[in-house]
This record gives structure tokens, C-alpha cells and sequence, in this order.
């Protein structure tokens, strides 16, 4: 008798389980398929854009950047989605720091020759000179990736996640032992999708 309302109180459980990831699972994918473009931006700058102190992603106006418009989202990082208000094209990383924008750009950087020689470690001269760099205005809109997968996590709980994963205990395991690592979990949630850039 007790093996059967045990049954019923695991079915409960997942069903439980099953209508949050649905719920949640659903908001994730329709955030991440309004995505027009994914960059990813090295720290300190991913945090900077994160935090908003830096507005403005500086580009080289190469390949599919140049398709990047007033509106697009982009996701940085695979996980902060931000929209794209303006887009200014400058001939020069310089004439860009100049237009006013240095610290939009990069926080912190105190002179525009300081600010062009972290951008030549991503670009070179020649590429910036025959293409033109792009400045790309964002701004946070309040969608966001992380906020539905961390909402579907928390209402899953341990037990919760374990079944979603496909996790069985045996009685060989121990069914308190450490989580799967966070790549483990955050590689599960990942849409399979095609950026532009």
C-alpha cells in the first residue's frame, strides 16, 4: 500500500516538474528566438555591459556586423540578451573614442590612445582602416535568458533536476552527493540555433 502512494506522490512530482520546465522552458525559447546576432565580449567588458556601465560595443564593420540595425537583439555570451538602440559607423577606432563615446566604450580608459591599443589586440590597423569600425548603442530590455533558467532551476530543486537530467538513484549512489557541475547544467538549457554572427 505505501509502495503505491509512493508511485503517485513521484508521479505528482514530475508532472509537477514536467509544467514548470514547459512554463519556464517556454519563456527561455521565446526570448532566445527573438536573438538577431551572438557576440561574445571578454571581461572585463561582458561585465560592464552586464552592469550597464558600458553602452556601447565598439566593432570592426566586417562580415555580418555590418547587418547589425537599430532593434536587433543581440546575445553576448550566450546569456544577456541586450537590444540595439543606434549604430554610428566611424572611419577610425579614434574618431570613434573622439565622437564623445570613450567611456560608453570603455569604462574606465582614461585617453583615446589607451583605448585604441586595447582595440589593436582585437583588430589590427589594416582591418580597421579598409573596413571602418561600427558603434553599436545597447541598451538591457527586461527579458532575459538567465532569469527564466535560473526560475526553472529553483523550482526544480535537487530531486527535481536530477529526474529532468535523467539522473537515477541506485542503491549504489548517494542520493545527497555534490551536483553536477554548473557547465553540466547550463549545456543542458543551450538551444541549438544558428547565430548570424
Amino acid at each position: 500500500m505505501e509502495l503505491i502512494h509512493e508511485d503517485s506522490y513521484l508521479k505528482q512530482k514530475e508532472d509537477e516538474c514536467l509544467e514548470l520546465v514547459m512554463e519556464k522552458g517556454s519563456e527561455l525559447l521565446s526570448v532566445l528566438k527573438t536573438v538577431d546576432f551572438e557576440l561574445h565580449v571578454q571581461e572585463p567588458f561582458f561585465t560592464q555591459l552586464k552592469d550597464g556601465l558600458k553602452t556601447v560595443e565598439g566593432r570592426c564593420a566586417v562580415g555580418n556586423y555590418n547587418r547589425i540595425a537599430s532593434g536587433s537583439l543581440i546575445l553576448f555570451n550566450k546569456c544577456l540578451v541586450l537590444q540595439v538602440q543606434d549604430v554610428h559607423r566611424y572611419a577610425s577606432f579614434s574618431e570613434m573614442f573622439g565622437a564623445g563615446s570613450l567611456t560608453k566604450v570603455l569604462p574606465g580608459v582614461e585617453t583615446i590612445e589607451e583605448g585604441v591599443q586595447i582595440y589593436r589586440k582585437f583588430y589590427s590597423e589594416e582591418k580597421e582602416r579598409s573596413n571602418g569600425v561600427l558603434a553599436i548603442v545597447v541598451t538591457k530590455p527586461a527579458a532575459q535568458p538567465f532569469i527564466s533558467l535560473a526560475s526553472m532551476l529553483s523550482g526544480l530543486s535537487y530531486g527535481g533536476l536530477q529526474r529532468l537530467l535523467g539522473f537515477v538513484h541506485t542503491g549504489g549512489t548517494t542520493g545527497e552527493a555534490l551536483p553536477p557541475p554548473r557547465s553540466t547544467l547550463l549545456s543542458s538549457f543551450l538551444l541549438p540555433h544558428n547565430p548570424d554572427v
